[in-house]
């Protein structure tokens, strides 16, 4: 199994919404679960669901939720927690992440 197997099947909607209904204090870790796997899905689309348009409401979201929730959680931990990056995905993670969605 590769670790894009095991990501998808770790960052899937079951998973973000059994650690918001069944664990205290988890919803920074489901929120991002569930933005992880709506982008998979977009990111994964297939032929009959495709993105045809740049007007696509997918597009929009990558836009102006996913990838705003990663500049916000990055400048965050930049001002709230300067020099801790565990607190953060990896900085080449995270840059792959905001670059993916324009080359779509």
């Amino acid at each position: 199994m590769n670790n894009v197997s095991l990501a998808r099947q770790t960052l899937r909607w079951d998973v973000g919404k059994a650690l918001q209904q069944d664990i205290p204090n988890s919803d920074g870790t489901a929120e991002l679960i569930l933005l992880m796997d709506k982008w998979f899905k977009i990111i994964t689309c297939s032929v009959n669901n495709s993105i045809h348009s740049a007007n696509d409401e997918r597009l929009d979201w990558l836009d102006k939720k996913f990838v705003q929730y990663l500049l916000d959680w990055q400048t965050e931990v930049d001002v709230i927690y300067p020099g801790e990056e565990k607190r953060i995905l990896s900085r080449a993670t995270l840059q792959g992440l905001v670059f993916t969605y324009p080359s779509i």
